[in-house]
């Protein structure tokens, strides 16, 4: 088995940062909807778009790095 580049680990770490602001924008979302009004408060509707931003550029470095692997093999 050969070596894990550092692509390799670094796409490790995406896939790993990625599962967490997903967890942390489920745990938003479930504390809205447990609320009465369940009515997202304009911080949380920020924080949605920063959740929703981030995962687009972890996805975009993701397939990058995928791309330069492909590539380098």
């Amino acid at each position: 088995m050969g070596l894990t580049t550092p692509a390799e680990i670094r796409l490790a770490r995406l896939l790993d940062q990625e599962t967490l602001v997903r967890e942390k924008w489920a745990n938003l979302t479930d504390a809205v909807e447990a609320r009465e009004d369940k009515t997202m408060l304009d911080v949380e509707e920020a924080q949605v778009v920063k959740y929703r931003e981030e995962i687009q550029s972890i996805r975009a470095e993701y397939e990058q790095l995928t791309d330069d692997i492909e590539r380098d093999k």
